[in-house]
């Protein structure tokens, strides 16, 4: 949480000595951690360093999950960047992360201001699809 403290006041000279001082001690950060790390560097406009962090984390041996790549997703989309977009939404598929209801509200979203919208139709049909899939799941569980 102290970590989260420094990023939130956009001090990452700070967060880097306090990353820093934690593995010193033998703390070894988690996913939420990193994530909060990326969050922080995102905000500040630093997508680039957000990017390399994720490759870093998975050097340290933490695997970043779906909240991970939706924040760099969203930057990159607001920046209307959408090859580097897409290019990691290719590295997505290849580590097998599975997208989610946020996942694709930031890349319709972003897709939408870009007036993509042969794009946009075709995620929509996969929005539904996931979600009929879903209410399928629930109401066989039920019965």
């Amino acid at each position: 949480m102290v970590l989260s403290g420094v990023i939130a006041n956009d001090n990452c000279v700070k967060a880097d000595k306090v990353s820093i001082e934690l593995l010193v001690l033998g703390l070894v950060s988690d996913v939420y951690t990193y994530n909060v790390y990326i969050n922080g560097l995102c905000k500040q406009n630093n997508v680039v360093a957000g990017i390399s962090m994720i490759t870093g984390t998975e050097e340290l041996g933490c695997k970043p999950n779906i909240i991970t790549y939706n924040i760099v997703l969203e930057v990159l989309f607001k920046g209307e960047k959408l090859s580097r977009a897409s290019e990691l939404m290719t590295e997505m598929k290849m580590k097998e992360i599975g997208l989610n209801l946020l996942t694709y509200k930031i890349m319709i979203n972003g897709l939408v201001s870009k007036c993509e919208i042969i794009e946009v139709s075709y995620l929509l049909k996969k929005v539904w699809t996931t979600v009929h899939v879903l209410r399928v799941r629930k109401l066989k569980k039920l019965g």
